[in-house]
């Protein structure tokens, strides 16, 4: 629920509860579908739709890093190795875990403007040492020039599984490739769905298709239950911005999201929004 405060009154135009229920019922369960494509088979094809579907749930399930240990897919058939590779193993819907050099096995090379939801950034190979060899998943461009990437991955660094967003300068300049699994089927668009212009979304999840809640007049929003991460895409015209705070009434530390670009935040620290001309 989002309440909203300042010196007028402002129009949150909201979708329905009925709709935002369903689609959080759904990710809660892991169980995100945005299309009529058949689950895949190991080692089979499988569409973009599917690849996120199964990333996601290991992100809703905080899935814990580990080089060890092994996690159930949303199927709960086939257990995968809870590191980056596994990670990657297990949204391919491969028969087994392989690791950042054998995943290279089973795709091809592409050009960074070519990703699309599903391929990987892979850094692996030459004078690596193993222990800085990693591979994320590529969920989205997170703007138009393509220098913001949405990923999810199984990082020790966070501990777990989860959704951010990184430069594309920095994985270049970390030594990533993007590759695309060879058994991938379709196309799919990256950019975040059902919010119209001169809306602000803010979306259940990380599915991008799903039904966000929409934010239209300028003012501050507060936030309530808002955890975990989400899309929050900018779509107002005329260069408005949005700001989300720490605090609430636009209060704390603030992050700029201009118009017509979108991210991938945490939301579990923001408690308000702002949406200003500038």
């Amino acid at each position: 629920m989002t309440v909203p405060t300042g010196a007028r009154r402002v129009r949150i135009r909201a979708a329905h509860l009925c709709a935002i229920t369903a689609s959080l019922a759904l990710i809660a369960a892991g169980a995100v579908a945005t299309s009529a494509q058949a689950a895949s088979s190991p080692g089979g094809t499988i569409g973009r739709t599917e690849i996120i579907s199964r990333a996601q749930n290991w992100v809703n399930r905080a899935v814990p890093y580990s080089q060890s240990s092994f996690a159930t897919d949303i199927e709960g058939l086939h257990s995968y190795r809870q590191d980056c590779s596994g990670f990657v193993s297990m949204a391919w819907h491969l028969t087994d875990s392989r690791n950042t050099a054998t995943l290279l096995g089973v795709s091809t090379q592409i050009s960074w403007d070519a990703l699309q939801p599903g391929d990987a950034l892979d850094k692996t190979g030459g004078n690596y040492p193993w222990s800085a060899e990693h591979v994320r998943l590529f969920v989205s461009w997170a703007d138009a020039a393509h220098t913001q990437l949405n990923i999810m991955e199984e990082t020790a660094g966070v501990g777990r599984a989860w959704a951010t967003s990184i430069a594309r300068s920095t994985l270049i300049n970390d030594g990533y490739r993007p590759f695309r699994y060879n058994k991938v089927e379709g196309t799919t668009t990256s950019a975040p769905q059902n919010c119209p212009a001169g809306y602000v979304c803010v979306y259940p999840g990380t599915d991008y298709t799903a039904v966000p809640t929409k934010y239209y007049d300028y003012g501050t929003y507060n936030l309530t239950n808002q955890y975990g991460s989400k899309y929050i895409y900018n779509n107002q015209t005329g260069g408005a911005v949005v700001r989300t705070y720490t605090g609430y009434n636009a209060t704390g530390t603030a992050t700029l999201i201009p118009a017509g670009t979108y991210r991938i935040m945490d939301f579990t620290p923001i408690n308000s929004i702002r949406l200003s001309t500038s």
